[in-house]
């Protein structure tokens, strides 16, 4: 199965050290190309696994919304009700 076929909602990747362009600049071009697609979630570790940050591509019309969350703080989004996502690996 594609992920093309699934009509996703939501897609979240964490960026290769060796390759996080394909990540951080192809995949959001990409993304935003599949109207099913309404959050692009990138949770980066490279600089400190022990500290990721998030950040959150929203759809807004034709283009994305940039959100960036730092370590510690919450994200809340429409696309998971209810759904707190926590920027803290031990917590």
């Amino acid at each position: 199965m594609r992920w093309q076929d699934v009509s996703p909602l939501l897609v979240c990747e964490i960026p290769s050290q060796d390759e996080p362009h394909k990540d951080l600049v192809r995949n959001v071009e990409l993304y935003l190309a599949v109207p099913s697609i309404k959050e692009y979630w990138i949770l980066d570790v490279r600089d400190d696994p022990d500290r990721p940050h998030l950040i959150a591509h929203r759809r807004h019309g034709s283009r994305w919304r940039v959100q960036e969350v730092s370590f510690g703080e919450r994200y809340t989004t429409r696309v998971l009700p209810g759904f707190k996502l926590v920027l803290d690996p031990h917590s």
